[in-house]
């Protein structure tokens, strides 16, 4: 026989050849064991032989069902194994016919429900070869009982009966059989083919899917209605910090801290939710949450992303515009605040120059004092409202810094205080050098102010990184401050003006350059200058 068709729908299935196996079971029982049983009880006139044949008949099938099962668990559906035991089958039925009464048999229907099996499993051509193969069978076992070349029983047999009559009855049952088994087998064929090509497109839409949700550039994550993670995508699982598998089935807040949960207003259009992720990085998420019906029951899908670096920007660009309109008033206050400032001072250097007591002396070099850091004061509120543009040249940060760290030790300001650096890199940007400078000497001061006597303040760069710092042993920086340190006129020293950081700030972003504070390791503050711009040479070797 030919080997069975590849798309028959049991020769890939366990749970279908498993079932084949059971039914033949059924079916052996139901006829063969049953007349045995008559054999045994009613008829008792039967001959020991013949009862002896068929209890060996069914002991054989039943161990080679045994054996089938064995088979099938150990090694798995396969079509061979289907092949086999219809070939077993046909054996099977031809020595049951043979030793039930031969052309006389009662039992030549089983060649039906071979036929009939064959239509489940295989091509309508292969239950076309059945068909013969049963066909051969039969009439081979009538023919040599007909003409006496097998021995006759006497149980079970049919006297008077017309032989070709017989055999065409049988032969015939075998055709329409075979006739509806091929129908079932094109039909089943058609549903085969019709179910594996479902199976691929939705393999193929569940791929795509599947692709959509880890590629979406938003965190999704599904909530059941009892608040349980049913499923979270990758970006999801980078915001949060999570793996997938290791949430799913827990509660929403094991992903999304302090995540209000159940919502009150479903659908969610707008949200903003602050938390703290699984590695302790404090987040901004906006989400939204629409209800999704699956089945009988109603799940909620969260739709977020990450708006942290966004909220950092829009409080950039409202302190931007906050300085720039205390800019543009700061530098109109200052021009009409130096006029009459240079003729205050023009006046009292005159009277200075005349002959007063020394008591109006001593009040002219005070007023001639405070004139001169009022007018200092003025060409600070003009450097921060209307800095000049810069003058890029290619200079090196560590040069800049040694030359102010140099100037900064014999400054009477840091007199009590230890300086010390660590530069070891040459390393080159496109700045202008006299802003950087004072961007240097104003956060210096700003450290040194801050200091107790006897505090150090530490400096050291790093060309990898194109950055900066200045490290101090103060209080630190207030977290109540927050950016509004860079503003003008914000100072928690009651001799301070609020314009030094805001100067550097400004020269820095002039120059393409960031200013960030945090904690130093001291416990004092750290701020940060790192160079953003893309003109820049910062990894050029001397």
């Amino acid at each position: 026989m030919s080997a069975f068709h590849e798309t028959a729908i049991t020769a890939r299935s366990l749970n279908a050849q498993l079932w084949y196996v059971l039914v033949r079971f059924l079916v052996l029982s139901l006829f063969l064991g049953g007349t045995v049983l008559f054999s045994l009880v009613v008829n008792k006139q039967a001959s020991l032989f013949s009862n002896t044949c068929l209890i060996s008949l069914l002991s054989l099938y039943l161990l080679q069902i045994c054996l089938a099962l064995f088979w099938l668990l150990r090694f798995g559906p396969s079509p061979r194994f289907v092949q086999i035991q219809i070939v077993w089958d046909l054996v099977m039925c031809a020595a049951v016919v043979y030793f039930t009464g031969g052309m006389y048999s009662d039992f030549a229907f089983l060649f039906i429900f071979v036929i009939l099996t064959s239509g489940l499993i295989s091509s309508r051509h292969e239950v076309l070869l059945i068909l013969l193969a049963s066909i051969v069978l039969y009439g081979g076992l009538a023919t040599l009982d007909y003409y006496g070349y097998l021995p006759v029983y006497p149980w079970n047999t049919r006297s008077g009966t017309d032989v070709f009559y017989l055999l065409f009855l049988n032969l015939a049952a075998f055709v329409l059989a075979a006739f509806i088994g091929a129908i079932l087998s094109t039909r089943l064929q058609q549903y085969a083919q019709k179910l594996a090509t479902q199976r691929r497109e939705h393999s193929e839409l569940e791929h795509f899917n599947h692709l959509i949700l880890q590629n979406i550039t938003s965190g999704l994550i599904l909530v059941n209605s009892q608040g349980r993670i049913l499923l979270a995508n990758k970006v999801a699982e980078q915001i949060c910090a999570i793996k997938a598998t290791q949430v799913t089935g827990m509660p929403i807040t094991t992903a999304l801290p302090r995540f209000a949960w159940p919502l009150t207003q479903i659908p969610v259009e707008r949200g903003e939710l602050n938390f703290s992720n699984a590695s302790g990085r404090q987040l901004i998420l906006g989400y939204s949450a629409t209800s999704i019906q699956q089945g009988e029951s109603t799940n909620v899908l969260l739709m977020f992303q990450d708006l942290t670096e966004i909220k950092r920007l829009e409080q950039n660009l409202k302190r931007e515009e906050h300085l720039a309109s205390i800019g543009s008033l700061s530098a109109g206050l200052a021009h009409e605040i130096r006029n009459p400032l240079a003729s205050l001072g023009g006046s009292v250097q005159l009277l200075q120059e005349k002959d007063f007591p020394a008591t109006e002396q001593r009040l002219f070099n005070i007023i001639a004092r405070e004139a001169g850091r009022l007018n200092h004061l003025v060409d600070d509120f003009l450097n921060f409202a209307s800095p000049r543009n810069p003058v890029q040249r290619k200079v090196d940060i560590n040069s800049i810094l040694s030359d102010v760290l140099h100037l900064a030790q014999g400054s009477r300001q840091f007199k009590e205080i230890q300086i010390n650096a660590s530069c070891p890199d040459v390393w080159y940007e496109n700045v202008d050098e006299e802003q950087i400078k004072q961007v240097v000497w104003n956060l210096l001061g700003n450290a040194a102010s801050f200091c107790p006597p006897g505090g150090r303040v530490h400096c050291a760069s790093c060309k990898r990184t194109r950055s900066f710092w200045i490290d101090d042993s103060g209080p630190g920086v207030d977290p109540k401050m927050g950016d509004t340190i860079f503003e003008p006129f914000t100072t928690s020293r009651a001799d301070g003006t609020g314009l030094g950081l805001a100067i550097a700030h400004a020269f820095a972003r002039a120059n393409g350059a960031g200013i960030e504070y945090a904690a130093a390791p001291d416990g004092g503050a750290r701020f940060k200058v790192t160079f953003k711009n893309q003109n820049s040479d910062g990894l050029l070797k001397t």
